[in-house]
């Protein structure tokens, strides 16, 4: 089964301070964890101070692109769930790359 990387970046509405940034990092990496564990492999959040976003890397398995994008639904509709329950407004960028072994 191929490996798809995935590179999602969140970027705000409103510019967060760096805590709030932390924050959304968090709840993103407890949506990578613990909603679609199982889906999700590998996940790693950053929180870019900086550009004031917060990047998620993670990689899906599937079988081809169908799979890979109804996977992908579910991870970043688990994502945006957990960030809007806290009132947060976002917009993603994402890449997506297939690993060859």
């Amino acid at each position: 089964m191929p490996d798809f990387d995935l590179y999602v970046q969140l970027e705000f509405s409103a510019h967060p301070d760096d805590d709030a940034l932390e924050h959304y990092a968090c709840c993103a990496l407890d949506a990578l964890v613990d909603d679609t564990y199982g889906i999700a492999l590998g996940p790693v959040v950053t929180a870019n101070t900086a550009a004031k976003t917060v990047e998620l890397f993670f990689t899906l398995e599937a079988d081809g692109p169908n799979e890979m994008g109804q996977k992908q639904s579910i991870v970043l509709d688990a994502v945006d769930k957990k960030l809007k329950a806290m009132g947060c407004v976002h917009q993603r960028k994402l890449e997506a790359d297939l690993v060859v072994a």
